[in-house]
């Protein structure tokens, strides 16, 4: 299938007309599927340029395209390669930071008056070292009690309490 500018740009209006009719209209579409019609356009350009010798998944991954938009790019224009295509379960939605730092919170709720290591909460929450140590010197949930060693409080009995 030769895929042209045109082809592609018709595609994505479908899936824009289908989200559409979903919803209501075009604002109504969730950020989510939003991005998921804008990444599966940019996985139809890079098939675009794709020479139809190697695997395309093989490219894709050299572009960073989403699981979710090979799957569905490969599935639909490349059923040859479908079989390559990352399995439902094997997709992985990306957690956002916000995520990541309300499971620390959540966890100092968890275990409140315990001692962790720096190490142990940047294991749990998926964060980089710099960027754990410097949202437990801003949080009431945390509260250093000597260098790489933090205990868990929770800040609102200790406000109640007038620590």
């Amino acid at each position: 299938m030769k895929f042209t500018d045109s082809f592609i740009e018709a595609q994505s209006a479908l899936l824009w007309d289908k989200a559409k009719g979903e919803y209501g209209n075009a604002f109504a579409v969730p950020s989510n599927e939003r991005d998921d019609i804008h990444e599966i356009e940019r996985a139809l350009f890079i098939l675009k340029k794709w020479d139809g010798n190697s695997s395309p998944v093989k490219l894709f991954r050299d572009y960073m395209v989403r699981d979710r938009a090979v799957t569905y790019v490969l599935e639909t224009f490349a059923p040859d390669f479908a079989s390559e295509a990352p399995k439902a379960d094997e997709i992985v939605k990306n957690e956002k930071r916000s995520d990541k730092y309300a499971k620390l919170d959540k966890y100092a709720k968890e275990h409140v008056f315990e001692q962790f290591t720096t190490e142990q909460l940047v294991e749990i929450s998926g964060l980089s070292y710099p960027t754990v140590v410097k949202y437990l010197k801003v949080t009431g949930s945390y509260r250093s009690i000597k260098r790489g060693l933090w205990e868990a409080r929770d800040a609102k009995a200790d406000r109640e309490a007038g620590l």
